[in-house]
């Protein structure tokens, strides 16, 4: 599979979300990725929207904390969509960052609006803390998030995301009290 990387991070080589990317590029060697440091870009290069011409899965990257990035990258990829429609419609996009999880929310939702509101497909994005990639559930959660993204793109949309490291805990706040909430205590244990 071919996959194009803009990587919105102001540090560029520096940045963690681009060593990310790296990370996945040494794991699935036989994909081929093509990372595009755009970091402070608003106007899309003519050999950064070649490179998404033969993509397979484009793959927007950035570390959110820095507040610039959530405007940089909606002005580039309303540029991008203004001047290259088709091209958008016909790709694959995901999402991924390194913040922390709480910057990303607002920001993962409003990009994910983006793609759906102007007919662009979008698959699941992943967001992970900076220092994710230094331990093993970091590296198992980034490798596993990008295998979902593949087989979504190979095998379609039916796809389920199949986490077997995945734990889930409820907490039932209402001491038995509420049927609703001890049923779907009952559901997720079962499932």
């Amino acid at each position: 599979m071919k996959i194009t990387v803009y990587s919105f991070s102001p540090k560029n080589e520096t940045s963690l979300t681009y060593h990310s990317m790296l990370y996945l590029q040494k794991i699935f060697k036989d994909d081929v990725f093509d990372i595009r440091l755009v970091g402070g870009h608003l106007d899309p290069k003519p050999e950064d929207v070649d490179a998404m011409k033969d993509a397979d899965l484009v793959i927007m990257c950035g570390s959110l904390f820095h507040l610039s990035i959530h405007s940089q990258q909606m002005i580039y990829m309303d540029k991008l969509l203004a001047d290259y429609p088709e091209l958008m419609k016909s790709k694959t996009f995901t999402y991924y960052s390194t913040s922390g999880k709480i910057f990303d929310v607002g920001a993962h939702g409003y990009m994910e609006r983006f793609f759906k509101n102007n007919g662009l497909k979008f698959v699941r994005f992943c967001s992970q803390y900076d220092a994710s990639l230094l331990q093993d559930k970091g590296r198992i959660e980034i490798i596993t998030w990008f295998k979902y993204i593949k087989d979504v793109i190979t095998l379609g949309d039916d796809v389920k995301f199949n986490d077997s490291e995945a734990v889930v805990k409820v907490i039932d706040t209402t001491d038995g009290k509420n049927a609703d909430v001890e049923q779907s205590v009952v559901s997720a244990i079962a499932e």
